[in-house]
């Protein structure tokens, strides 16, 4: 029987340490991983509604549509488009400046598995605790972004060292039983060629929007504000579930950036 959802998965943001003051430009200070998980019945919407967005601005039919690159008002209506789609989204945001071991985390795809995991949690519970009889076989099946530097087969080591830990009584939270993890059915793939991936890009990319500044200091919270629709919720609220802050420590900079006016709530 085939998966029941299709979850995409996208990134923005970069992975280095160097933390610069404003005007300079250094490393982001945020690292965001998103997922779009769509029910694998729907999954063909990703396809009509990128169309339909290429044709409001005019791109050819199977142009990639990269986040970072759209002027703002094109975010807006991409942000809104994607918005009423039948489709959940979550993200996790890491506050790099709050992580312990900058050393370690800087090391080739530390960060982006420890971002994996969390945000995997939120993907398998959104799969265990919504699937519908008919409608596949209560799974997720999971599509990776295709990164650069991105080893394969240490992304399925690590989802395999997960998965042994959590046998041996280890606090690992993932409902793998919710997840597709048959090697030759988790995806590693360019967004180029993947409506899915266009749009997990998406979220990512305007979930980094509303938390890090730019180059003048400032964020942009509207298009995470319109895509709250969609964010993966349990009992009633996105916070910890369709947007997931870490480390622990990066709570109380967020709260101090919200109550300063710096930044906005936007889950």
């Amino acid at each position: 029987m085939v998966a029941s959802y299709r979850v995409y998965i996208d990134e923005s943001g970069d992975e280095g340490f160097t933390f610069l003051p404003h005007p300079q430009k250094g490393s982001s200070e945020w690292f965001v991983l998103s997922a779009f998980a769509v029910r694998a019945i729907n999954d063909g919407q990703c396809v009509n509604r990128l169309r339909e967005f290429r044709t409001a601005t005019n791109r050819e039919k199977d142009a990639h549509v990269h986040w970072r690159k759209l002027p703002h008002g094109q975010k807006v209506l991409y942000a809104q488009t994607v918005a009423e789609m039948s489709a959940r989204g979550c993200s996790v945001a890491v506050h790099k400046p709050s992580l312990k071991d900058a050393a370690t985390f800087g090391e080739r795809d530390v960060l982006y598995f420890y971002a994996v995991r969390y945000l995997l949690e939120r993907v398998s519970w959104l799969a265990r605790d919504n699937r519908v009889d008919g409608q596949g076989d209560g799974r997720a099946e999971l599509w990776f972004s295709k990164r650069k530097n991105l080893s394969y087969s240490n992304l399925l080591n690590y989802l395999s060292l997960l998965k042994t830990k959590k046998g041996a009584g280890e606090d690992i939270r993932i409902e793998f039983s919710s997840l597709e993890m048959d090697p030759s059915k988790v995806h590693v793939e360019s967004p180029v060629s993947w409506a899915g991936l266009q749009l997990a890009d998406a979220l990512a990319g305007a979930t980094l929007n509303a938390l890090e500044t730019d180059t003048y200091g400032s964020r942009e919270a509207r298009y995470a504000h319109i895509l709250r629709p969609i964010l993966y919720k349990h009992n009633g609220s996105a916070e910890s579930y369709g947007i997931k802050i870490v480390p622990g420590d990066a709570l109380a900079v967020v709260n101090a950036e919200c109550t300063a006016g710096r930044m906005e709530r936007f889950w």
